[in-house]
């Protein structure tokens, strides 16, 4: 009966984890909280923000190898320019955005 009641106390640990392992089933990392949401759109928002304000090799660099993910030759051949200069733009392009990012931080 002492191991019923055990069972019982304790099953929605048990819920939570595999009856196989200690691994946990669900992950609660996960869990969509709407403050947490309007954080990373206000986040998202400051930061479309400063590269809207970068200068524009700079601006055209970080999109399309950061946003559009494209690949750092293919973004050579769009600019016109070599794989190095493209290089140093999205290194400078940085740069700025982390500057930018903590002086509005207040850092």
């Amino acid at each position: 009966m002492k191991a019923k009641k055990s069972k019982k106390r304790f099953g929605f640990l048990t819920s939570l984890f595999g009856s196989d392992s200690n691994e946990p089933i669900h992950d609660v990392g996960l869990a969509n909280h709407p403050g947490i949401e309007l954080e990373d759109r206000e986040s998202l928002e400051k930061l479309m923000l400063i590269i809207q304000n970068l200068p524009e090799k700079q601006k055209t660099a970080i999109i399309l190898t950061k946003i559009e993910d494209r690949p750092q030759q293919e973004v050579a051949e769009i600019m016109g320019t070599s794989v190095k200069a493209v290089e140093s733009l999205i290194q400078r392009a940085k740069a700025q955005i982390e500057k930018q990012l903590k002086r509005s931080e207040g850092f």
